[in-house]
């Protein structure tokens, strides 16, 4: 009953913690997803604290509970708290925007992080039990837990399209209910009476809610701030068809009174052409032209992105593609060049299906090749040249809610293999909202140049042109010098819509802010001060002085959409006309508020027990010499933290390669959980004197993927389908089995007793925990690959642990 009982518990867990970052990925935005991994690793960790407590007054408790129906009383809490905290949760009137504003915001944050707590310190608890009672076989129990975490990972991938997020965490309450049958007989006679009752009862419940077909109560309802429940306010405006899979959930949306037109000139006098719209996660939107409509064609005219093919100067382009990130601009523009051949690129599937119906058609002569999958991986296989490649990344609804989101298009890497993939009279056209003070152009600007001066370009701003109206911006960029004629031609362009010149090589003070002015021209102003610092080579120091991080992003850093820098946070709020709350516009804040509430639970569930306060030694149970407390406490301290460290990086990093977050996340999971369990079994026999060596490849491994994670993730990213599947397995399988070891067998010999074993667990959830949130903010400011050098030092203090101990006998 045990194992099953783990393996079960292990696998509604996980596969609740995908759906919660789902949850929060539509509810909100993805600030609140990474919360999720510190709240699952919390509930585990509290309760081997607790159980811990409990041991010290009822030495042997751990067994008693297995073998009574105490253990099947914690599987009933078990299902009934996961359905339970979804469906209140649900309903927790949660806004972090007024977070500076109302105080209980704050209280409804910690709200809501306690009732996701319950339901995994209940499968914590579970856990503790197993490998408290059952010290012999922690390491299958470790491979049970293992396995079924990594099938739980897997599943909502596999069951979302059919049932959706709230269906499938009532199946997982299913789940463990069918478990109670299995412990049937321990169960006494006058316990039984009531147990089955409550047993059916919850079933019943859980059914009943399953089959519910009204969709309010099971229904995740977007943040109000997003772009779908405002648009839905819109008179005769509904959502005709939805699409929910785990690459997110897409609305298409009927409407006669939406509209979308960034960058659009002021001049333009017509109607916008009809367009469907597609909202994905209830912010990202998609509009998709009728094309073979000459309204489109004329529209598309009249936006300052149309200035790529608008300069006279440059021949008429013939193959074109598209990296379609959002909006829906670029392929009437295409068309209305006389573009022939226009490749777009979509990452969701349903959109790509939907745009393959909207082919320009025979009469416009433009053929529409639409594929579905990462940009930058069709990008990094591609070996053709195009004419005009333009980028369209418009970023979230709301400025600054992307923050914690990794855009990999915006690297100077991607501006790199963008200029390697353009003929010599090519053009990149790269359009994105514009924001005050200056930073999104800044950065972007800054990355171009980068991006030139890595393909050894002496005079990289002879090759950039930007131009802005009154909402956005448009970046233009070359592998050739651009010529005079180029800049007449733009300056005719922008004369006669209205738009403003920001930057090309030798512009003048007059000719910026004419049109669509500000108070000052912020933008020319900055960037013109950002180029002369690089071209006296004086970049990093403009890069450190400046109140806001515009430093050029990098595939290792790249585009977060986020310009805070904690050291200049006074010049930042003064800048912003000493207004408090606009500091917390973003999602690092609430990284920093979660983590104050994970630093201060991490404490007192660490310091409750004081189980070592009577205990100056703790003999190992396989009696190869003594280790001192505090020695054991950070041995287990830095297992979870280098095991999480590794975890986050590879996720950040596979969501490169696999360009996709949640993908990313269920695959790291399904495959580190999976080898790791294994790894655990594995060690079942295994002695202390092992460890050492394990240890010091662990590090060796860390330090090895440290130095090599960049060009390596470059050769996944090339690889063919069954070549990145097979090459992202081995490059992990080996780190992952490795990790699966140390924290098992240190359970098994380190500590005597079912209390410090519960405390060993405990310390491993507390750091896992915190490095999974501190492990955000530090990808973003130091980058991904770092992640791994605090990996490589947490086995290093665990390999410290080991060796400084009183008597230990050599390999």
């Amino acid at each position: 009953m045990i194992f099953p009982a783990v393996f079960a518990v292990s696998l509604t867990s996980l596969c609740y913690e995908v759906l919660l970052t789902r949850f929060f990925s539509f509810s909100q935005w993805n600030h609140l997803s990474f919360m999720v991994i510190s709240i699952v690793l919390f509930g585990f960790g509290a309760s081997g604290s607790v159980l811990s407590l409990m041991e010290r007054r009822i030495p042997g408790l751990s067994a008693r509970i297995l073998d009574s129906h105490r253990f099947v009383l914690l599987l009933l809490l078990c299902s009934l708290t996961i359905s339970g905290s979804f469906l209140a949760v649900k309903n927790i009137p949660l806004d972090y925007f007024r977070m500076a504003l109302e105080w209980r915001q704050g209280a409804y944050l910690l709200i809501t992080f306690l009732l996701l707590l319950v339901p995994f310190f209940c499968a914590g608890s579970v856990m503790s039990l197993a490998f408290a009672g059952m010290p012999a076989q922690s390491g299958w129990i470790y491979f049970a837990s293992m396995l079924g975490s990594a099938v739980g990972a897997l599943l909502p991938a596999a069951l979302l399209p059919f049932l959706g997020e709230g269906r499938i965490v009532l199946c997982c309450a299913l789940l463990l209910l069918l478990l109670i049958p299995l412990r049937w007989q321990s169960i006494r006679i006058r316990v039984q009476r009531w147990i089955l009752p409550l047993t059916a009862a919850l079933f019943l419940l859980t059914g009943a809610l399953l089959l519910y077909r009204g969709g309010a109560l099971l229904e995740i309802q977007p943040s109000p701030y997003k772009l779908l429940p405002q648009v839905l306010q819109f008179p005769d405006t509904s959502v005709g068809s939805r699409s929910n899979t785990i690459r997110g959930r897409l609305d298409m949306l009927e409407s006669p009174y939406i509209r979308f037109a960034p960058g659009l000139s002021l001049k333009y006098t017509g109607a916008l052409p009809p367009a469907t719209f597609l909202v994905q996660d209830g912010d990202a939107l998609f509009v998709l032209y009728d094309v073979t409509d000459d309204r489109s064609v004329e529209f598309s005219r009249y936006l300052h992105s149309y200035a790529g093919y608008a300069l006279r100067s440059q021949p008429s382009p013939n193959k074109v593609l598209i990296f379609q990130a959002g909006g829906g601009l670029s392929l009437p523009s295409a068309v209305s060049a006389g573009a022939r051949e226009i490749t777009l690129l979509v990452e969701h599937p349903v959109a790509a299906n939907l745009y393959r119906g909207r082919s320009p058609g025979a009469q416009l002569q433009s053929s529409l090749k639409v594929v579905a999958g990462n940009p930058r991986r069709y990008l990094a296989r591609d070996g053709q040249l195009y004419d005009r490649i333009q980028v369209e990344a418009w970023g979230p609804s709301v400025p600054g809610m992307a923050s914690l989101n990794q855009e990999h298009l915006l690297t100077m890497e991607a501006f790199r293999a963008y200029l390697e993939h353009l003929k010599p009279d090519g053009i990149l056209i790269l359009s994105r909202k514009l924001l005050l003070p200056p930073s999104d152009s800044l950065k972007v600007f800054a990355t171009a140049l980068a991006g030139l001066d890595a393909l050894g370009i002496e005079e990289p701003g002879r090759h950039i042109l930007l131009i802005r109206g009154w909402d956005s911006y448009t970046l233009l960029c070359s592998p050739t010098p651009v010529g005079q004629a180029e800049v007449a031609d733009l300056r005719e362009f922008c004369r006669a819509l209205n738009f403003d010149l920001v930057f090309y090589e030798g512009i003048q003070p007059g000719e910026a802010n004419r049109f669509n002015s500000f108070a000052e021209p912020f933008h020319f102003r900055e960037i013109q001060i950002l180029y002369r610092a690089f071209q006296e080579q004086r970049g990093g120091e403009y890069f450190r002085d400046y109140y806001l991080d515009i430093s050029p992003a990098r595939d290792d850093r790249p585009f977060h959409s986020r310009f805070t820098r904690w050291s200049k946070l006074g010049a930042l709020f003064r800048s912003t006309g000493s207004r408090f709350y606009t500091l917390f516009l973003s999602g690092e804040t609430v990284v920093l508020v979660v983590l104050g509430i994970a630093g201060l639970l991490g404490a007192l569930l660490l310091l409750l027990p004081r189980l070592f306060s009577a205990h100056p030694e703790l003999p190992p149970a396989g009696g190869e010499g003594g280790i001192r407390p505090a020695r054991a406490v950070t041995y287990f301290l830095a297992a979870g933290a280098g095991f999480m460290f590794v975890e986050m990086a590879f996720l950040q990093s596979y969501t490169f390669v696999f360009g996709n977050p949640v993908i990313a996340f269920t695959i790291v999971l399904a495959e580190l959980l999976v080898l790791s369990g294994i790894g655990g079994a594995l060690s079942a026999r295994w002695v202390l004197r092992t460890l050492p060596p394990l240890l010091i490849v662990l590090l060796v491994c860390g330090l090895g993927l440290l130095a090599f994670s960049g060009p390596l993730m470059q050769l996944l990213l090339r690889a063919s389908g069954p070549g990145q599947a097979l090459g992202s397995f081995l490059l992990l399988a080996p780190v992952a089995l490795l990790m699966g070891v140390p924290f098992p067998v240190g359970l098994r010999l380190l500590v005597p007793s079912p209390r410090f074993r519960a405390f060993g667990w405990a310390a491993n959830g507390v750091a896992s925990v915190l490095a999974s949130i501190l492990a955000v903010p530090l990808a973003m400011t130091w980058g991904i690959s770092r992640l791994l050098l605090l990996a490589a030092f947490s086995y290093a203090l665990m390999l410290g642990m080991l060796l400084r101990r009183r008597t230990f006998p050599l390999p």
